[in-house]
């Protein structure tokens, strides 16, 4: 081996390490003709553009890589992975398991690493709303027929938020939707017709395709 770098024996380019945890990159300047590529082989899959990123070739500000399990994912859906997308859902639960399956979505009943959306009904809106704003990586938040409090503070929410409300919903109706526009206001508010409080169920097609868009199978 010789010193700043070492041969390939298939390919006879001079390679030098550019990143920690076993990632080796290749790297070509194209002005200099040197060759450039990436080869990760960390056991928990560190992914080749972190290296890219430690190498300096690419802004952390503009790749900012989290983990769902051992799937190396980055902000931006163009890495997000589109399999099992972490959900919570309150109350715990699962309206339509089948739906849920062909939208590849993972629902889970408590906060865990990798959850990057949020769907409350009724009382337990008022939960998810919290969870939302103690965690900013919440992509999208849903609330389905969520009472007002007039008394209680509403967190800051960053995530992409729908209200669902129904039309002939007594308890919350188009008054809680407008409330809830006023707290949040980037949210988007839909009105179902003809449907009271219970929206769950007939509008868990709708709630998946807010939580987890682009995964239809």
């Amino acid at each position: 081996m010789r010193r700043g770098g070492r041969r390939s024996a298939r390919e006879g380019v001079p390679t030098r390490r550019v990143a920690r945890g076993g990632v080796v990159g290749r790297r070509r300047d194209l002005r200099e003709g040197r060759e450039c590529a990436g080869l990760a082989d960390e056991p928990h899959g560190l992914d080749v553009r972190e290296a890219h990123v430690q190498a300096g070739e690419i802004s952390p500000k503009r790749l900012q890589v989290s983990r769902q399990g051992d799937v190396p994912t980055a902000e931006g859906s163009e890495y997000r992975a589109a399999v099992g997308r972490r959900m919570i859902l309150l109350p715990p639960g699962d309206p339509d398991p089948a739906e849920t399956a062909r939208r590849d979505v993972e629902l889970v009943a408590v906060w865990e690493n990798g959850v990057v959306g949020i769907a409350g009904w009724s009382d337990e809106g008022w939960k998810a709303v919290h969870l939302a704003g103690e965690h900013p990586e919440v992509e999208r938040l849903v609330l389905l027929a969520t009472p007002v409090d007039e008394d209680a503070d509403v967190p800051e929410i960053a995530a992409k938020t729908l209200l669902l409300f129904g039309t002939d919903d007594e308890r919350t109706g188009s008054r809680a939707a407008r409330w809830w526009k006023k707290q949040i206001p980037h949210a988007r508010i839909e009105m179902s017709p003809g449907r009271g409080h219970d929206l769950l169920l007939p509008m868990w097609p709708r709630v998946l395709r807010h939580l987890a868009p682009g995964t239809l199978r």
